[in-house]
């Protein structure tokens, strides 16, 4: 608060940054937003509690930023933090509400106004205290400390097992894709099994086993080819049989304003091979009438390719059965904590009912009128307690 104008609070950061001024105090609203003293700063006390949980985390980052070389170089890049806090004052009442905003303000971010707890941190060495754990500090009761560490425990495992279980649903999910496509997968591999069987006697890369798929000789197909692609098929036309029960045919296909004649080779088993994407680009018809052996020509690799994808499939079913059948592992520790927080919160309730001396309310009555009696019986002393 010696900083009563711009230059000299700019000074006094100043100083404070180069070393000059080794003990700064201020306020929130002084010393808690906009201000860049960081340089040498190794520790922070915080002497009150604020009213917003925002007006917490400014000042932590008065501290913990970028810039603070003396953290940075000689303490890990951590800048400690002390809060200090007076047991059974208003300082209580003033986390707790800390914790409400806290909690109301995490439900707006998240859309999601129905929550009734939220993770604010962990009390351990890494995260520091969340605010109901400062209440149950500040409250004495070391059950209300241990309950409210409980708490969290249960709430970070909670979480981890909906993330399991959002996670085995996906797995699950996944699992029946598969199973659904490996029998189409495996159909697709035998046709094409029985396509390359047709087609091999077509397919030898040379010498006198090879054979042409034609039942002409190439330049013929090729000019039957090339006059049937000056026309328009929309419902498609079957230009040639092949040998082997294949068929050459040709069908106009459309794109926004332009038609082209797509060319395919259907097999017996009904499935379609092309090359060049169905385009059909030769102007010689000896070049035109090898379309059908160029296509055919990929049935190996084809093969090969599907056989792949069916061990990979059934590879893959295998491990997702392995995974979608393993329960949560720490199903038992969550429950030991459920059992635990029951216990803890059995003995709060019945610390609750007690009085300061450790007696019951309904234990105390009954001394009560026994006391009574009793003294009815005495003669009347005046005491002082004290």
């Amino acid at each position: 608060h010696e900083g009563t104008n711009t230059v000299k609070r700019g000074q006094l950061i100043s100083d404070t940054n180069e070393g000059k001024i080794r003990v700064l105090m201020g306020s929130t609203e002084k010393l808690g937003t906009g201000v860049n003293a960081q340089k040498h700063m190794v520790a922070m006390h915080h002497l009150d509690v604020p009213w917003k949980p925002s007006d917490f985390e400014q000042r932590v980052g008065r501290g913990s930023r970028s810039g603070n070389e003396v953290a940075r170089d000689h303490f890990g890049n951590e800048v400690k933090n002390f809060v200090y806090a007076v047991e059974n004052s208003l300082d209580n009442f003033m986390f707790n509400l800390l914790q409400n905003k806290a909690l109301f303000i995490s439900q707006i971010k998240n859309s999601n106004i129905g929550v009734r707890q939220i993770d604010e941190g962990g009390l351990d060495e890494q995260n520091g205290m969340n605010f109901s754990e400062y209440v149950a500090l500040l409250s004495g009761n070391k059950d209300l400390l241990e309950k409210a560490k409980i708490e969290k425990q249960i709430t970070s495992l909670e979480s981890e097992r909906n993330t399991f279980a959002l996670d085995a649903s996906k797995q699950t999910e996944k699992f029946g894709r598969l199973e659904s496509d490996l029998p189409k997968s495996k159909a697709t591999l035998l046709a094409l099994q029985e396509d390359l069987k047709l087609a091999q006697p077509y397919l030898e890369s040379a010498g006198a086993a090879k054979q042409s798929i034609l039942q002409q000789s190439p330049e013929e197909l090729g000019r039957i080819m090339l006059h049937v692609h000056q026309q328009k098929y929309p419902e498609g036309k079957k230009v040639v049989t092949l040998k082997g029960g294949f068929v050459l045919q040709v069908t106009t296909e459309r794109d926004l304003d332009l038609e082209y004649n797509k060319w395919t080779i259907k097999s017996p088993n009904g499935i379609s091979y092309t090359h060049n994407h169905g385009n059909l680009q030769a102007i010689k018809a000896e070049t035109a009438g090898l379309y059908p052996e160029k296509a055919l020509s990929k049935l190996p690799d084809l093969v090969a390719k599907q056989a792949n994808r069916v061990a990979t499939l059934e590879k893959d079913i295998q491990e997702l059965r392995t995974q979608i059948s393993k329960p949560w592992p720490k199903q038992e520790k969550l429950d030991h904590l459920r059992l635990e927080l029951k216990q803890i919160e059995a003995t709060l309730t019945k610390s609750l009912a007690t009085s300061g001396d450790g007696v019951t309310v309904q234990e105390k009555a009954v001394k009560q009128e026994n006391s009574s009696a009793l003294e009815s019986e005495k003669p009347k002393v005046n005491r002082l307690k004290l």
